[in-house]
Formats: structure tokens, C-alpha cells, sequence
């Protein structure tokens, strides 16, 4: 059995009445609608998991409800479904401009129906649950004291959640290290204070090249990491080519005092969070071995 609330919108009494019947036996809390006004009334008073829309009612059409669907950009939006003469072509192109997720053809079948509506319930508790976990990533933030960035405590959950949202987005997913090769050698000729300094100018330096989605963390005792949500391998050497600048303008960190990595999901190696950071510090290793300045992708376990 499914579950979820289904939302039928159409202005012939027999076609709603069929589709109702069928998303009833499915298990599915069903509600109706005789035109756009009143479906977009019944949805502001109750959250829809999906919407079988008809296109061409009286007071307003199909196309006026997606629209002002879009134009509300509700979190998830329902997945709407277009019901609609085989021989619309132009109502199901415009209809998927608008948004719509997909289409079924007067008069239905019922298994096809069906199978439509148990894809489109599917596509929203995936899309249900990316949002539950971005919205889990603003309340795991701690901070550094040092520098400002994420704690090496909170880097395990954030990395979880930032995978899981990967993984259902079918977005990639980057783990940036940068290690700090001069920070023993600046402890041991200017004290605590001067390696301090030379952490706040390094984090901060990162910081001006972040996007408002990017993460930075402060893991052992001069490395950084961070998270880069739909990183491309193409914008992760174009992140990397401008960290390195802002380094250097610091005037306190070079470059060249660097080991950077980067491993990217998804990956043929990569098929959880830890193999992503594991990936990250491998790669990472090879940099500092290749010395100073070495930045080193990813290739391979």
C-alpha cells in the first residue's frame, strides 16, 4: 500500500471520481478539486504529496495552477502529475516548463496511473528527506575557537549529512584538504601566539574563496577541510587555483606552504562518508610527499 495525500483536480465529475476511487484502494488520503482556485485553496490548507491535474478547467486552467506553484515555491513542492488528451502535445510541453513531473493520457489506464503515482510519491519523500537533512546541517555548526571554523568534533555529522544529500541529489560532492607544512617550523621559532596568527590568516584566507554553501573545518593541528556541495572535478581545480591566490595575498601564508587534496563523489571508490574523507586524506598523503606545494586529486585506492 502507499501513503501520502493526493490532490485531484478536474472539472469532469466522472474522471474524479475513478481517480479517486483508485488512489483511495492504493491507501492514499485523497482529496478533490473542481477547478484551479479551489485546488490551490485545498492546498493551502493541507500539505499534497501529489497532484493530478487536468489542464483545460474553467476559473483557472492547469497552467495557472502551476504557475502559481512555481511562483510560491513551497518546500517540497507536490509533484504534480498532468492528466490530459494524448493528442495535447503542446499542454504537456508547457506543462513540464512548468514544472509539472509528469503526464498520463485521457482515458488512462488504471495501471499505468498507478505506476505513475507511485514514482511520483517516491520522488517526494526522496526530495522530503534532502530538505530534512539540509535543514539538520544549520543546527550541527560549532566553531573552532582558534580560527572561526567548524570543530574537528562536528566534521563526522556534517560529513554524514552532507553525503546523504549528495547521494539523494544525485549532486556531487567534494572533500578539500589543505595541511599547512610551515606551521611546526613557525611554533618552534615564534611560540603559540605566531602559530595562532598563522592559523586565523590561513582560515581566513579560505573563508574569501568559500561559497555560502561550502563548509571549512580545523582538524589536527594545522589542516583544513572542507566541504564543497555540487563541486564538479572542472570547479574543484578552479576552487583550488583560487585558494592558492588568496593564500599568498595574505602575506602571511604561501602558497607553497600547502599539501592540498581533493576527492570527489560521486566515485567508483567512493560508496559512503568515511570512503570520501579516507579518499581525501589519501590523496592528501601523496601531495605531501610530492612536497611543497603539491595539490593532489583523488584517482584511487
Amino acid at each position: 500500500m502507499a501513503t501520502g495525500r493526493i490532490l485531484i483536480v478536474d472539472d469532469d465529475d466522472l474522471s474524479r471520481d475513478v481517480m479517486a476511487r483508485m488512489c483511495a484502494s492504493l491507501g492514499l488520503d485523497v482529496s478533490q478539486a473542481g477547478n484551479g482556485e479551489a485546488a490551490l485553496a485545498a492546498m493551502r490548507t493541507h500539505p499534497t504529496d501529489v497532484v493530478l491535474l487536468d489542464l483545460h478547467m474553467p476559473q483557472l486552467d492547469g497552467f495557472g495552477v502551476l504557475e502559481r506553484l512555481r511562483d510560491a515555491s513551497p518546500t517540497p513542492r507536490p509533484a504534480v502529475i498532468i492528466v490530459t488528451a494524448g493528442t495535447d502535445v503542446h499542454g504537456r510541453v508547457r506543462g513540464a516548463e512548468l514544472g509539472a513531473l509528469d503526464f498520463v493520457e485521457k482515458p488512462f489506464r488504471i495501471d499505468d496511473l498507478e505506476r505513475r503515482i507511485r514514482r511520483a510519491l517516491a520522488i517526494v519523500e526522496l526530495e522530503r528527506r534532502v530538505v530534512e537533512a539540509e535543514g539538520a546541517l544549520k543546527v550541527m555548526r560549532s566553531t573552532d575557537e582558534k580560527t572561526g571554523a567548524g570543530s574537528f568534533q562536528k566534521l563526522y555529522e556534517m560529513l554524514q549529512a552532507e553525503f546523504h544529500v549528495a547521494e539523494a541529489s544525485g549532486k556531487p560532492l567534494a572533500c578539500i584538504l589543505a595541511a599547512d607544512e610551515r606551521y611546526v617550523h613557525t611554533l618552534a621559532h615564534g611560540g603559540r601566539s605566531a602559530g595562532d596568527e598563522r592559523l586565523k590568516h590561513l582560515a581566513g584566507a579560505i573563508e574569501t574563496v568559500l561559497q555560502p554553501a561550502d563548509q571549512l573545518f580545523r582538524v589536527d593541528a594545522a589542516e583544513f577541510v572542507m566541504l564543497r556541495p555540487a563541486c564538479t572535478d572542472a570547479s574543484a581545480v578552479r576552487f583550488i587555483g583560487d585558494l592558492r591566490a588568496a593564500i599568498t595575498k595574505t602575506g602571511r601564508v604561501l602558497a607553497d606552504d600547502l599539501a592540498i587534496a581533493a576527492a570527489i563523489f560521486p566515485h567508483p571508490h567512493i560508496g559512503q562518508a568515511s570512503a570520501l574523507y579516507r579518499a581525501a586524506n589519501t590523496a592528501l598523503a601523496q601531495a605531501r610527499s610530492r612536497g611543497a606545494g603539491a595539490v593532489v586529486y583523488f584517482q584511487g585506492f
